[in-house]
């Protein structure tokens, strides 16, 4: 009877994770066909930008720099930088901006940090703006950027997401896998959403936001460790949604280093986690939408499940169980996991361009595997209710 359940537990895991995985296929091709929705609004509408900082001061001067040559009036637009407790010149040089440019650079501070939703609220609250957008600090911003993000705002629309790409790639390794991981995540995941009328996320850079909806839902989430996901799920909890427009975008820095990669992770998952459990109501409506937003904060349960997969086909072999009948389930999940992770690997190496870089798909698989373990610490963090933290990652 135990035997029984053992492997009627297993088979339901493998099930899981091969519906998870070929469906992410789905939003991958789904991806490939993705254009944005033709906007083309002639309104200017004042645009205020809100670029939380802690300890920022190899960044924060060329990011204001930047945004403050965009091609978009000089009184149509604003830049409030809202300090989070740096320990370092990161105040001092917003400080000297907002002394030298007073109608068009903020700062607003706090002595200890208090995490980044806390900072754009601080900021939201002295900003001017019908729009509201969040830029991070390490981002390297075009002169367009408000002009596309203004022609994006017709009447109808109340928010969109911009695409992101990194520009520190081949700085080694890990900023390279990375990096394929956010061109899948960004090229092809999100804009499979986008394509087939799904839950399109906020992924915390890049984002815009009517004033009038950020009230409506009150700001950003405090207590969340993933604030983004959470305002993109309060937002559309309101009846609104958003928008996904590959042409607004900009480039931001990735991690470098195994322990920054291992805290933001940790961080992300936690926040998909918090968020899952939060909202697991969601289905109660029944909709796309929501059973994709489910699935979507479920996304770090796929590595805990994979873990578990392995578990238990290394713990039947050594019980003794019938390694025969536990080896015949596990083709339907490595073949999911193949097909997804190789196709979607080869497309972003063909587009990066580099030679010889299909080399890396072992490595892409080993990355996974750190995922997935980091994955199950958080949820094993989030069970337990011990505390994530946010801090500023290390690029």
């Amino acid at each position: 009877m135990l035997i029984d359940s053992f492997f009627l537990f297993y088979f339901l895991l493998v099930s899981i994770a091969t519906i998870l995985a070929a469906y992410g296929g789905v939003l991958f091709f789904a991806g490939l066909t993705f254009r944005s929705k033709p906007r083309n609004s002639r309104e200017l509408p004042f645009i205020s930008l809100l670029i939380a900082a802690k300890n920022e001061e190899k960044y924060i001067h060329s990011v204001i720099e930047e945004l403050s040559r965009q091609d978009y009036p000089e009184d149509r637009y604003e830049i409030i930088v809202s300090e989070d407790g740096s320990s370092d010149s990161t105040r001092d040089i917003a400080k000297l901006w907002a002394a030298r440019y007073p109608r068009k650079i903020k700062l607003v501070s706090s002595e200890a940090s208090t995490g980044k939703p806390c900072a754009l609220n601080r900021g939201l609250a002295i900003a001017r703006g019908e729009i509201i957008g969040v830029i991070d600090a390490d981002s390297s911003i075009d002169e367009n950027l408000l002009r596309n993000v203004a022609r994006m705002f017709e009447p109808d629309v109340k928010a969109i997401q911009g695409e992101p790409s990194v520009k520190n790639k081949r700085h080694g390794l890990l900023t390279k896998l990375t990096t394929y991981e956010q061109e899948v995540w960004n090229r092809y995941l999100i804009r499979g959403r986008a394509r087939l009328g799904l839950f399109v996320p906020c992924i915390g850079n890049l984002s815009f936001v009517r004033r009038s909806v950020l009230e409506e839902v009150g700001g950003w989430d405090k207590n969340a460790l993933a604030e983004d996901i959470e305002l993109a799920l309060s937002i559309w909890l309101k009846g609104h949604r958003f928008e996904y427009h590959p042409e607004v975008n900009c480039r931001e820095m990735t991690v470098s280093k195994l322990r920054s990669f291992y805290s933001q992770r940790l961080r992300w998952y936690g926040g998909f986690l918090q968020s899952f459990i939060r909202h697991g109501d969601l289905l109660r409506r029944l909709c796309p939408q929501a059973i994709d937003g489910e699935i979507l904060l479920a996304t770090p349960l796929l590595g805990v499940i994979g873990l578990s997969i392995l578990a238990m086909g290394v713990g039947s072999i050594a019980a003794g169980i019938n390694v025969a009948q536990v080896a015949s389930f596990a083709p339907f999940t490595l073949g999911a996991y193949t097909i997804f992770s190789s196709v979607a690997s080869l497309a972003v190496i063909r587009i990066d361009g580099e030679k010889n870089a299909w080399k890396l798909i072992p490595a892409i698989y080993a990355y996974w595997g750190i995922e997935s373990v980091i994955s199950s610490i958080a949820l094993l963090k989030i069970l337990t209710r011990r505390r994530i933290a946010w801090q500023r990652t290390e690029k």
